[in-house]
């Protein structure tokens, strides 16, 4: 027996796939399993990072779960334009508070893609992929705890490909304009 899909529109579902990368509330609860008191772990760094993986898995996913979808390229061109109109409020926000000093945040997402492919492009034939993005994570928030870092990148991994994963399960994407 197959179960009912509902259906979306693309920018419907670019609207969730936006929050799934955006949810606060997952990022405080994975920043609240950190320990508050160790002094080798940067919060803000990790949160910083933590949002970055978020979004950048998100749209990993997309590609990955829907790789011979019909709606694939659509569906990630516009969840990566959705980030990019993000990105430019942020970097706005961002610049206007750093005296004159100009913040590209959308570069930072692109910086971190390219990071992450990267490190599961060299290692994909001898590691699991959760090894090699937690490795990473741990990395890009200063390597000070490397196994709190990295189990905690590799949850936040794992929970945004699941979430997108169980998402792109449920419904039926087509082209009608909203």
């Amino acid at each position: 027996m197959t179960e009912e899909k509902a259906a979306a529109t693309i920018d419907q579902a670019v609207e969730v796939l936006t929050g799934v990368a955006m949810n606060r509330e997952v990022i405080k609860r994975e920043l609240a399993k950190l320990p508050d008191d160790d002094p080798r772990i940067n919060k803000t760094a990790v949160e910083y990072e933590i949002q970055l993986l978020r979004i950048v898995f998100t749209g990993w996913a997309v590609s990955y779960f829907m790789a011979d979808h019909p709606a694939k390229n659509e569906l990630a061109q516009a969840f990566w334009f959705s980030m990019h109109e993000f990105s430019g409020k942020i970097s706005a926000l961002a610049s206007a508070g750093a005296a004159g000093t100009a913040i590209d945040y959308f570069e930072a997402i692109r910086e971190r893609t390219r990071c992450y492919i990267d490190a599961m492009n060299a290692n994909m034939t001898e590691a699991d992929p959760t090894d090699v993005v937690g490795a990473t994570f741990s990395q890009l928030c200063g390597d000070t705890d490397p196994q709190t870092l990295a189990q905690a990148g590799k949850h936040m991994f794992v929970n945004t490909l699941t979430t997108v994963k169980i998402y792109l399960e449920t419904v039926e994407i087509n082209d009608v304009p909203v």
